[in-house]
């Protein structure tokens, strides 16, 4: 039999509570959730306690060179997406990330201060999603990982409603106004 896949959770907020939640409901798969890790350690071992997560860590690092860790599941701040992806792609690390993968989040220099966007043209803001997108991209390809990309949007209230209307035209809807 093989071994079960294991998932290190990044991230301690209220959409890892979520994560954890939502696993626990998961059946019929074979994977266990084995370590946390949380720039609050409180918080990740109130999280570990909470659903029976054997393993909390003082650092990513210590996640990533954990030969156990299959999967990084990051449940972090948007503009961490990136570069968390790219550190655990780099570890041998399958990737979790959900919704944005990326974004215009400010100069690389400024992400976790106020900024404001003014000066920026769409163009330039374009060019540097794409580059981090792309950076991404090559980390993932040349470590020979997944990126798995969690995506809700698609169960959202207007979207299922716009797609039941759609079917039920049997044709083209030209406007909708909400």
């Amino acid at each position: 039999m093989a071994k079960p896949v294991r998932l290190g959770v990044v991230g301690t907020a209220s959409a890892a509570h979520s994560h954890h939640a939502s696993y626990a409901k998961v059946y019929g798969e074979d994977f266990e959730i084995h370590g946390i890790y949380g720039r609050t350690k409180d918080k990740a071992a109130h999280l570990a306690k909470d659903f029976k997560i054997p393993k909390v860590y003082d650092t990513y690092e210590q996640m990533l060179a954990d030969k156990e860790i299959d999967v990084c599941d990051l449940v972090v701040a948007n503009y961490m997406h990136i570069p968390l992806a790219i550190q655990a792609a780099n570890a041998g690390k399958h990737v979790f990330c959900e919704k944005p993968l990326t974004g215009f989040f400010g100069p690389a220099d400024k992400r976790n201060e106020k900024w404001s966007a003014k000066g920026y043209s769409r163009e330039s803001m374009f060019k540097i999603i794409l580059d981090d997108a792309n950076k991404a991209y090559d980390a993932i390809k040349k470590a020979g990982v997944t990126l798995c990309y969690g995506e809700n949007w698609v169960y959202a209230p207007p979207v299922v409603k716009v797609n039941r209307l759609l079917a039920a035209s049997g044709s083209t809807i030209m406007r909708i106004i909400g």
